[in-house]
């Protein structure tokens, strides 16, 4: 199948807007905290080995490791082990680092709702559209793929 002329460039353009956006929305005028990224992994995954996470996260085995004993000295995780492969030891968060997440997505979606309220209703609606649409294709292309 062939694709149409320009969707490539189109996707790419939108996903370098994306990335600047996001950038602003997670960043306001701090560092970009690993252990937030960690985190919010572990929010939506609920659970995950360490080299799931460590990969997730682009990092070697070893320094997620170093993260994640952090993480758990402070009470925001836990290793466990997985039920189904007792050598297996996955990261969960506690109640503690789920209320820090929850608490991040809120700040994140306070800032995007005020950034998407520069737009009018008839681009917010697009805009809607346009996400929702671009979220069933890409689960669609990437249906086999384990990310």
């Amino acid at each position: 199948m062939t694709t149409i002329p320009g969707l490539a460039k189109a996707y790419y353009d939108t996903w370098r807007s994306m990335s600047i956006f996001h950038r602003i929305i997670n960043e306001p005028n701090r560092s970009y905290s690993l252990n937030i990224r960690a985190i919010l992994v572990l929010y939506n995954q609920k659970k995950c080995t360490l080299n799931k996470l460590a990969k997730t996260l682009g990092l070697k085995a070893s320094a997620c490791s170093n993260r994640v004993n952090q993480l758990v000295t402070q009470g925001l995780v836990d290793r466990v082990a997985n039920d189904s492969d007792r050598r297996e030891i996955l990261v969960t968060l506690t109640p503690q680092g789920t209320k820090m997440a929850e608490n991040e997505m809120d700040r994140r979606y306070e800032a995007m709702n005020t950034a998407f309220s520069q737009l009018t209703q008839e681009e917010q609606k697009s805009l809607l559209q346009s996400c929702t649409t671009m979220q069933e294709a890409l689960a669609r292309i990437f249906l086999d793929m384990d990310i």
